[in-house]
């Protein structure tokens, strides 16, 4: 890698998998920089080992244990909806590793704060209805596509195709540390979608709040999929410019 290389980490959402950045990770490699694309334990190609008791301290220590066993060092770590919880747990974890936060139309947790928790009582109700009723309890079964702002019928298939069932407990349990240092926190807001409302409580803090870099996409909520090359571009100019 070249001296003004960066390395990305860019970790999934909710019900999705590493497969996810296929279409933005390319560009970010093309661009010359290391991009690790990690699944999180229950999820998509790993779906075979999700159990009731996979939560979101598993979904942190996935990604703890791939820095460190990569031995990654200045990480531009991107969490994507549900993953800002994860990412926020990863810096709690392991913040002299990491350069920067991204968050991608994410949840912004502080300590305590579960992913229902910050959603509105009737949204969080409703997955767990969903978990009781479609997933024994403790699975929630993925959302209608439309929500996520895919449209393109390819899109559509794609995804109805890879999306796989969330362990609830990833949901319920709360954020068990915050980082013990400050660093750059950026917010990627898309601002298109059913789902935008969702998030636009976090993208409205980060916008009037000088400790963070705000900035917008034009696209629904799964950005990596519908508009690759905007969030690409954004990602590189936004990579810290020393290594």
């Amino acid at each position: 890698m070249g001296a003004n290389s960066s390395t990305f980490v860019l970790v999934h959402g909710g019900w999705h998998g590493g497969w996810c950045w296929s279409r933005a990770a390319p560009l970010l490699r093309a661009a010359g920089h290391a991009v690790w694309t990690p699944t999180l334990n229950g999820l998509a190609d790993r779906a075979g080992l999700l159990t009731i008791d996979t939560g979101l301290e598993t979904h942190i220590d996935d990604v703890v244990a791939l820095i460190d066993a990569e031995h990654l060092e200045r990480v531009v770590l991107v969490g994507h909806s549900y993953a800002g919880m994860v990412i926020a747990g990863v810096a709690a974890a392991r913040p002299e590793q990491i350069a920067s936060l991204v968050y991608l139309d994410a949840f912004v947790p502080t300590v305590g704060d579960s992913l229902l928790s910050l959603l509105s009582p009737e949204r969080a109700a409703f997955y767990r209805e969903q978990a009781t009723s479609r997933g024994e309890g403790w699975r929630v079964p993925p959302p209608p596509i439309a929500a996520l702002g895919i449209t393109a019928q390819e899109d559509v298939a794609w995804l109805e195709a890879m999306l796989t069932d969330q362990p609830l407990r990833s949901f319920e349990e709360p954020l068990p540390l915050s980082a013990r240092r400050t660093m750059k926190k950026i917010y990627i807001h898309c601002t298109q979608g059913p789902i935008v409302t969702s998030f636009a409580p976090f993208a409205a803090r980060a916008s009037s709040d000088p400790d963070w870099d705000y900035h917008e996409i034009a696209t629904g909520h799964d950005a990596m999929i519908t508009a690759p090359h905007a969030l690409s571009s954004l990602l590189l100019d936004l990579a810290p410019e020393e290594q």
